[in-house]
């Protein structure tokens, strides 16, 4: 998710919390080293994984990994979730020729080409009833333009016309991940994760 202006600095917990996170019975099996950094503050607004920094700090975060315990390039996935999903769809692209995979969740793109991940698989998640009033826990029915369902179903699309290979999983849920079919398409990813490399000249 990244944190960010406006947001909880909670975040981080509510995905990796040992006893409660909802990506963590996922990772914890994986195998791969987990790094999740926090979005670049100072926007005031919800896309800080779309600012020009967003890209230096994702480079030096695997630097700084790659420094401490080597790692295999040819392994890195990179996702998010919600503001990460935004992140994921921005970041994947920008980045596609040095990823294995990307995971785009419950995230949403304005602008996008996606013909440029040829050669790089992809992971689309998201709830169906994602911005459906009375699926936000209580809160307000989020905007369609946030992350409305229609983002995911159009990147499916156009990533199906263009060959990129990719899986979508839509789940009865709402915007999170705690929702048991969201749990359920998350352990889909993790299985996914593990069996993704590389293609260096595709």
């Amino acid at each position: 998710h990244g944190g960010g202006d406006g947001m909880p600095d909670d975040a981080p917990a509510k995905y990796l919390s040992p006893t409660n996170g909802w990506l963590r019975p996922h990772v914890d099996t994986l195998p791969f080293i987990v790094a999740a950094p926090t979005a670049p503050r100072g926007h005031g607004d919800n896309w800080s994984w779309n600012h020009p920094e967003a890209l230096r700090e994702v480079l030096a975060v695997i630097e700084a990994v790659d420094a401490k315990v080597p790692i295999d390039r040819d392994r890195i996935v990179l996702g998010g979730q919600s503001m990460g999903g935004f992140g994921a769809y921005h970041l994947g692209q920008v980045l596609a020729d040095r990823l294995a995979g990307v995971w785009m969740a419950a995230g949403a793109w304005y602008s996008s080409d996606f013909r440029v991940l040829r050669g790089t698989s992809v992971f689309l998640q998201h709830g169906k009833y994602d911005c459906a009033p009375g699926w936000n826990r209580g809160a307000p029915a989020r905007e369609q333009f946030k992350t409305g369902l229609a983002y995911a179903r159009a990147a499916d699309k156009l990533m199906s016309r263009y060959g990129v290979d990719h899986v979508y999983s839509e789940y009865a849920g709402g915007h999170g991940l705690g929702w048991p079919a969201a749990q359920e398409s998350t352990r889909r990813f993790a299985a996914w994760a593990a069996t993704v490399r590389r293609q260096p000249y595709a």
